[in-house]
């Protein structure tokens, strides 16, 4: 429980997000509160309010309209990659919520009934102090979807 307070545990995730990105690697660094409409999260400059949010992300592979990531979160706010994602132009495939109205319309063509963002890490300490890690493979359905952009 220590672990999930202090953030020491590793956390790290799989998504598919719309557009090139012509990086190997980048770190957003945006404070996070709620929006304004209350019901979801917004990202801001690093001079305004908000709570300390830091995303770390790799692209492992890009396609014609995609970029398939791999992210690694330093601290743990709501929606916080969905929100930094979206704030850095790049929304998860199938995230209606921060997507736009144009990638609303691509998840629709994509038939894909959940967000693209997969948690397939998770380590931390055991009550040994012996490091354990887990490790879940990609669901199929999300398979299936890069197989179709590919």
């Amino acid at each position: 429980k220590k672990q999930f307070q202090n953030r020491t545990v590793l956390k790290k995730y799989l998504a598919l997000v719309y557009d090139l990105i012509d990086k190997t690697f980048d770190e957003i660094n945006f404070p996070i509160s709620r929006s304004a409409k209350g019901y979801k999260m917004a990202a801001h400059a690093k001079n305004q309010s908000g709570r300390r949010a830091i995303t770390d992300f790799v692209v492992k592979q890009n396609f014609i309209n995609y970029a398939y990531l791999d992210i690694k979160i330093k601290t743990g706010r709501t929606h916080q990659i969905r929100v930094h994602m979206s704030s850095y132009g790049h929304p998860i495939v199938g995230d209606d919520l921060y997507g736009t109205r144009k990638t609303r319309e691509k998840n629709i063509k994509l038939n894909l009934n959940r967000v693209f963002l997969h948690a397939y890490i998770l380590g931390f300490n055991d009550l040994q102090n012996k490091e354990v890690t887990f490790e879940l493979d990609l669901p199929n359905e999300l398979k299936k979807i890069l197989k179709t952009i590919k």
